[in-house]
């Protein structure tokens, strides 16, 4: 065994493996067993990374829609010009609203510095959920999550209702 097993009492601990990538859960059996603030902080760890990677999915997603936006515009193929032909509209549509994301994506992260700006003028490192760049922060995060999705959504639509015709 190695020496993982400090201060964890009497008990043995089992030997971290490869499949335990958390070293707090490799220590202690499981998460349960932790202490608070290493739980707190292994959580609010993971809820850093899980929203950095729903920004970065949202904005891949987005960029993709608007090469598929562009190839469609572009193409003189016959698949292209029917999906334009039964679905231009919701395929304009499209576009606007994945450039409405990649832009609430940067205003997100405008908004962001701001708050982080105030909060280290304030004594005590703190936000406040009354500012402004606080709500406009919350706001376009789940903004661009939204015109993503629906974004994403006309393209299926457009290019389902071609399979119709």
């Amino acid at each position: 065994m190695s020496d993982n097993n400090a201060g964890a009492g009497d008990r043995p601990l089992p030997e971290p493996t490869a499949a335990v990538s958390d070293p707090a859960i490799a220590a202690y059996g499981n998460s349960e067993h932790a202490p608070i603030d290493e739980r707190k902080n292994r959580v609010l760890e993971q809820q850093q990374y899980v929203t950095g990677r729903i920004g970065e999915t949202c904005r891949y997603i987005c960029y993709a829609l608007l090469a598929a936006f562009y190839a469609l515009e572009d193409s003189d193929k016959p698949f292209s010009m029917t999906v334009l032909a039964h679905s231009s509209l919701l395929v304009e549509i499209m576009a606007i609203l994945a450039t409405l994301a990649i832009i609430s994506d940067y205003l997100q992260y405008f908004a962001g510095d701001l708050q982080v700006r105030a909060a280290i003028q304030t004594n005590n490192y703190r936000y406040n959920m009354k500012w402004l760049s606080y709500r406009a922060r919350n706001f376009f995060y789940y903004a661009k999550q939204i015109l993503t999705f629906v974004s994403a959504s006309l393209l299926v639509v457009a290019v389902t209702r071609q399979l119709a015709f």
